[in-house]
């Protein structure tokens, strides 16, 4: 199988970059398909960069599929502990890397396949080598500060495993300073993946009745050649049965069962020698839990404190709401073993679960220290499932209530403010200074003025020793509480007062049983139960009861106020019930088709066409759908002008959500949406001037990108977003091509013709092979994806003639295209009568 050479590097504060690690795997690759036409400016050099979290460190990716004729040197170099790096490659290009060759070994999978082209077991092999670690290790030493090398090197290992695809096996191992090459056995063509797979038996939902069997089927297994399976069935922790079977040849499946309720399974195959070639590990989902995080009105705040750097999540702060739940379950199948996993779950609330990491962080003294430090406090009380956190600290005084705790803007918590200053000003600029006048007056007085930017209930409490000129408390703490009552607690090494700002700032995270204690000892005190009768707990300060529940004002800033001449009162009435008919109804077409065509028969004379524009996509542009139906109906209505500047918005918020490399995107476009969105963006493109160089500059790049990221087979880890975006396009291209009248055929078929070879390279891609081909069946709305992109290809077919012959027998007669993908391009050009003469 073709192998992906990847090359990481790392880069500080601009420098050349310093080799970290090289990986090689197995995967499906482009399959040799033409080279597509790109516009000049468009490297082809498959070099990245990524920044790396909290540090000043930039790591650098190179990619590339070594061809059939590199393959057999580099491995051969490989097996004798050398390997020399691509004298193109921007990472110590043309330099040899020499050690001790190791393996091959078996890398075990746990209950995720790593993205690893081939059949069976996965394997690693490589080089060791001291020489590379040392020199980054002196890089890193050299210029980061005295001590925080450590620091980095972690999040620089995260970042690589992060950024390899494999990162669930970089979990147990650290890929630094050495050579990886992992593999599996070669299959059939057109066939990859676990020789048998797992199919759970189907569960009646209407009642509790536990799953007793299970389906051992094969996959890439030859129906010729006979196995041994070794399966073990599992109910969570708890082994069911484990028993070595035989599966003759011509069986193509056996069923396994248990005594009770099946949630695990794992499964290891052997040859007829006796030899291990497979293993597999599953878990059947049970129950899920979701956290959600609600958007309401967002403040303006002014930066946390005076000379801090411009921080838009801090001073434009969304109120947030947030909840977590448990969604559609099909657990309680297991009787006594439920009781024994509820009451595990019970004594883990209160002690702690068996295994856990714990969270430790350290903020450097300055600037960036303080800012960090607030958005860490702001992230654990906004997490969802919070429903109340205590902030306490005897120092807390009013510049943190403005820099930190108005950052916060969780509406559905209630935040405890615990505070015993005693004589001492927490916000001199002297540290310890004496208090010259009533703080806790000031601090209550500065809450009053912020309490409409101030969320959620809180309550700010003094905890008072005698007549308050002592301390009650000395500790710090950050103690959240999630819906089921267990608390999180967080010892803090200083005062949240100019947080790392006077002192380097550190956080750590106590265990269970030490959180519980915490918790009881502030609600001693916040409550007046302490021991010691000397301190008294009183509330100076809490938040006025307010009306959290807020409609969105849709029609502020961008539509026309009714304060302007009054040939604008229609147009707002008209964006206005437009908004009310959408909102209102998810079958919107009558009540908006006769609203947009009443509008029309009274059009206002001298509207600003730019300002209605933008104000009527901003009503509608939340709906894909909403806006391709309206633009249809004011064209229709003899608006082009009004219903080409909605198509050219959608266009461009299209192009803009697309995902990429360092981006996951936002783009999602509704099934029963989806045929009448791409359509209209392809005829948005096709009225274009020159269409075919529109897409050449704009669309072709992206696809590209998409396409060239998937066949690396290691960014991202889950890259179905990548394979939609990418069909889409190329649904959009193939409809240009074929109704761009006015643009000379060559053009038209040179775009088919490199659309038709990306949905090939897309269609043989591991993501295709996992979505297309290992499924039982093919969710519909997906296939009607595929039933698309294939009418396109027959469309352009009919349109553009024999031309295309080429392009489409080179998907069709690829092994690798998913079958069912195949299947629809040839029953489309039947259903088309634009039948291949290969096909006939």
């Amino acid at each position: 199988m073709p192998i992906a050479l990847t090359i990481f590097g790392v880069a500080i504060d601009g420098l050349d970059p310093t080799l970290c690690y090289v990986l090689l795997r197995t995967v499906r690759g482009p399959g040799g398909y033409p080279a597509p036409t790109l516009p000049e400016d468009v490297a082809i050099d498959n070099f990245q960069s990524t920044t790396v979290p909290d540090s000043t460190l930039t790591v650098i990716t190179w990619d590339k599929v070594l061809s059939e004729a590199e393959e057999p040197a580099l491995l051969c170099e490989t097996d004798q502990g050398r390997l020399t790096i691509p004298v193109e490659c921007p990472i110590g290009g043309g330099e040899t890397i020499t050690g001790l060759p190791f393996g091959p070994l078996i890398v075990e999978e746990k209950f995720q396949k790593s993205r690893i082209s081939g059949v069976g077991l996965l394997y690693r092999k490589g080089i060791a080598s001291n020489a590379p670690f040392k020199v980054l290790r002196e890089v890193l030493d050299k210029n980061l500060k005295p001590g925080t090398a450590p620091k980095a090197l972690r999040a620089l290992v995260a970042k690589i495993g992060e950024l390899s695809g494999i990162d669930e096996i970089f979990k147990r191992r650290r890929p630094i300073g050495i050579v990886d090459y992992f593999y599996r056995g070669s299959g059939r063509a057109g066939l990859d993946g676990p020789l048998f797979d797992v199919a759970p038996e189907k569960l009646d939902l209407r009642t509790n009745a536990p799953m007793l069997q299970v389906h051992v089927r094969r996959h890439a297994a030859p129906l010729d050649q006979k196995f041994k399976v070794h399966v073990t069935l599992g109910n969570y922790d708890d082994v069911l049965r484990s028993v070595l079977l035989k599966i003759e040849a011509g069986v193509p499946e056996i069923v396994v069962s248990a005594p009770t309720h099946i949630t695990d399974v794992s499964l290891s195959v052997f040859n007829n020698e006796g030899t291990l070639i497979d293993q597999l590990n599953g878990k059947f989902i049970q129950s899920m839990q979701f956290g959600l995080s609600a958007l309401g009105a967002v403040d303006m705040l002014p930066p946390p404190f005076p000379g801090s750097p411009k921080s838009p999540d801090l001073e434009a702060r969304p109120r947030v709401h947030t909840i977590t739940f448990e969604g559609p379950s099909i657990a309680k199948r297991s009787s006594g073993l439920d009781v024994l996993r509820k009451q595990e779950a019970d004594v883990s609330a209160l002690i702690g679960p068996l295994s856990t990491e714990f969270e430790y962080i350290w903020f450097e003294r300055g600037v960036e220290g303080q800012l960090e430090v607030i958005r860490w406090i702001k992230k654990k009380i906004e997490q969802p499932g919070i429903t109340k956190a205590y902030l306490f600290d005897p120092y807390l005084g009013s510049e943190a209530l403005k820099r930190v705790v108005a950052r916060q803007g969780n509406e559905t918590a209630e935040l405890f403010i615990v505070v015993s200053p005693g004589d001492i000003d927490p916000d001199a600029n002297m540290t310890e200074a004496s208090a010259a006048s009533d703080y806790l007056a000031k601090l209550a007085c500065t809450a009053t003025e912020w309490a409409d930017k101030l969320v959620g209930r809180i309550s700010v409490v003094h905890i008072k020793r005698g007549d308050g000129s002592r301390q009650a408390f000395h500790d710090r703490y950050l103690c959240v509480v999630n819906q089921k009552g267990v608390p999180t607690a967080y010892l803090l090494s200083n005062s949240l007062s100019k947080a790392a700002g006077d002192w380097p700032f550190a956080i750590c995270e106590l265990d269970r049983v030490m959180s519980w204690r915490v918790y009881a000892y502030i609600l001693e005190l916040v409550q007046g139960q302490s021991k010691d009768c000397n301190l008294q707990p009183e509330v100076i300060w809490k938040s006025p009861d307010t009306f959290m529940a807020t409609e969105p004002d849709v029609n502020a800033d961008s539509l026309p106020s009714n304060s302007q001449p009054s040939r604008v009162v229609p147009v707002n009435a008209f964006l206005s019930d437009i908004w009310d008919i959408i909102i209102r109804n998810s079958d919107f077409k009558s009540q908006v088709g006769a609203r947009v065509d009443a509008f029309l028969r009274a059009w206002p004379q001298g509207i600003d066409m730019d300002k209605l524009a933008g104000a009527l996509f901003k009503v509608v542009s939340h709906r894909d759908a909403i806006v391709v139906f309206i633009s249809d109906r004011l064209r229709d209505g003899g608006r082009a002008e009004l219903a080409n500047f909605l198509d050219e918005n959608l266009l461009a918020r299209f192009l803009e959500l697309l995902p990429g490399f360092g981006h996951k995107g936002e783009l999602f476009i509704p099934f029963d949406a989806r045929r009448a969105v791409l359509e209209n963006l392809g005829r948005t493109i096709t009225r274009k001037y020159n269409a075919t160089n529109f897409l050449r500059a704009r669309l072709n790049p992206k696809i590209h990108e998409l396409v060239t990221m998937i066949e690396t087979q290691r960014h991202p880890a889950l890259p179905w977003d990548e394979h939609e975006a990418g069909v889409f396009l190329s649904i959009m291209a193939l409809q240009v091509a074929s109704d761009s009248e006015g643009v000379p055929e060559r053009f038209r078929i040179g775009v088919a013709t490199d659309y038709i070879h990306w949905l090939g390279r897309l269609m043989r891609s591991d993501v295709a092979a996992s979505e297309y081909v290992a499924r039982d069946r093919v969710p519909p709305e997906w296939l009607d994806d595929l039933v698309f992109a294939a009418q396109q290809i027959a469309k352009a077919r009919r349109i553009l003639g024999e031309a295309l012959d080429v392009p489409i027998g080179r998907v069709t007669d690829d092994p690798w295209v998913a079958p069912i993908f195949k299947d629809a391009i040839i029953a489309s050009l039947v259903d088309g009568g634009a039948v291949m003469g290969s096909h006939q």
